[in-house]
């Protein structure tokens, strides 16, 4: 039986990072216009652990929000001290931090084996110069995979985020991107739609008509496929869509709070359509999957079934503990 994780995150938004990419606002995405100080990390911990119901969970704690190997060696070493002294009480079980991947160096690598940091998540963005460079990352696709290779090679694990919909991308850009991903062996990835931010240097662009972000329909489809190249070749999809939290600040975009759903639906009714014959004598079918994924299946607001209700009479799902992951069965009656 696998353990249950909790992420306690601790937000340091823009600390560190001199770069105004195009898409960034920071300070409306992580909800923070300022980061912790380093001797407050102990009380969010404890206070976020005061939320945790699963005993004997696996605790980390993640430093997001900007570009945390970025900041001056000392103060990362401050928050870096805290979050080791928590570690060693057994208050956390791991520390994770996201950067880019221009600020890892020999040096940083040093610091990170140190404090005994496990997890760095890298945002690439894209593996595409020309995209990279319209959207101001101020980075190149050769820096991502010198800086996987450096953490790698050091023990550290390596998330690597994506993003679809950029200025300049393109859905084969995209598809292309995954697969330089995939040859790196990271750990896991995260896909991002692009949206317009409130505040953000993308906002002056859209409003002025020079930019036009993915329609939901699109950014959907792509993070699917995305999404099953990632799981085809065993790389972990940890998160696809933005969180929430931010629905304030998005201006325009692909934007839906249940984009990760969304996604799932139109993964599970492209195996739907590939298993079942929809040119069936039959008007009755049962269909069945694993027991956690029977709501993904049937899609979000039962949109798989609405689908099918096209072409059969009557359509059940039912559960099937012998199944796993995109196992499907149907059978016709």
């Amino acid at each position: 039986m696998s353990t249950h994780h909790y992420n306690i995150p601790i937000f340091v938004p823009e600390e560190g990072c001199p770069h105004r990419c195009i898409f960034c606002n920071q300070f409306g995405i992580t909800n923070t216009s300022s980061p912790p100080a380093p001797d407050e990390v102990p009380a969010i911990v404890m206070q976020w652990r005061s939320r945790f119901r699963k005993e004997g969970a696996r605790i980390e704690l993640a430093f997001f929000g900007g570009s945390f190997t970025g900041i001056a060696p000392e103060k990362q070493e401050e928050y870096l001290k805290q979050a080791l002294r928590l570690k060693r009480e057994g208050s956390i079980h791991a520390i994770r931090l996201s950067t880019r991947p221009d600020y890892i160096d020999y040096g940083c690598i040093e610091r990170l084996q140190r404090y005994e940091v496990s997890t760095v998540e890298l945002g690439a963005q894209s593996m595409d110069d020309t995209v990279l460079r319209a959207a101001g990352r101020g980075h190149t696709a050769a820096q991502v995979i010198q800086a996987t290779n450096l953490l790698q090679a050091a023990g550290i694990s390596v998330i690597l985020q994506m993003m679809t919909g950029l200025p300049d991308d393109t859905p084969e850009k995209s598809i292309r991107t995954a697969h330089e991903i995939i040859s790196l062996k990271p750990d896991g990835t995260r896909i991002y739609p692009c949206l317009v931010m409130k505040g953000s240097p993308l906002e002056l662009q859209f409003r002025e008509g020079k930019f036009k972000p993915q329609t939901l329909n699109e950014a959907v489809v792509l993070a699917a496929t995305l999404s099953e190249i990632f799981e085809e070749r065993g790389v972990k999809v940890l998160r696809v869509g933005l969180h929430p939290s931010a629905a304030d600040e998005v201006i325009a975009g692909p934007y839906h709070p249940s984009f990760s759903e969304l996604v799932s639906t139109e993964k599970w009714g492209r195996r739907l359509m590939q298993k079942i014959n929809l040119n069936s004598p039959h008007k009755r079918i049962a269909i069945y999957c694993t027991p956690k994924q029977i709501n993904s299946v049937a899609g979000f607001n039962g949109y798989n079934r609405k689908l099918l209700e096209g072409y059969f009479e009557q359509i059940r799902f039912y559960p099937d503990p012998l199944l796993t992951d995109s196992m499907l069965y149907v059978d016709y009656l």
